[in-house]
């Protein structure tokens, strides 16, 4: 995992709120390496579903990236809140998540998902992969087709770079 991507997710781990949404991926041999991260949501809560205004920019830009060799990984969080309310939390994927990954998997056999704990990290369907630490192997240039990508979708939404709130900037 490259160490921007390592210090943003330490950041939203360490807060109160949970966070989801989705990392761009690009396939390397028989592993994945993460380039990206949009945020779909970003709020107190258990139960995070991506914001409908978010996830719709998130589709897009995936639309937009189609064909260039990106593949995705949902992402989300059980921080340091959910933790507090919820101890056996820092360790599991929730029944919930178990439920949706596997509802995900029967639609897609690549389907991959990251959750980050204050204590772990656990990955869903990678067979045996794991998260190694240490920067892309494609260099920090790699993102900004991405943030092309977005700024052009946002732009078609009259949104506001600025506004929307995407992390993987190295």
């Amino acid at each position: 995992m490259p160490s921007y991507l390592e210090q943003q997710i330490s950041y939203l781990v360490e807060r109160n709120e949970e966070a989801n949404g989705l990392i761009l991926a690009r396939p390397r041999d028989d592993d994945l390496v993460l380039q990206y991260m949009v945020l779909t949501n970003f709020r107190e809560g258990v139960h995070l579903h991506a914001d409908k205004k978010r996830a719709k920019v998130a589709q897009a830009l995936l639309k937009r990236m189609s064909g260039c060799g990106y593949r995705t990984m949902h992402f989300h969080t059980h921080s340091n809140g959910t933790v507090g309310r919820a101890p056996q939390l820092a360790t599991h994927f929730s029944r919930g998540d178990v439920e949706f990954y596997k509802q995900q998997s029967r639609k897609d056999p690549a389907f991959t998902a990251l959750l980050v704990t204050p204590q772990k990290k656990l990955l869903y369907g990678l067979g045996g992969h794991v998260l190694a630490p240490g920067d892309s192997i494609f260099g920090a240039g790699e993102v900004r087709p991405i943030l092309s990508a977005l700024e052009i979708v946002l732009a078609d939404r009259g949104l506001p770079f600025g506004t929307f709130v995407s992390l993987g900037m190295p």
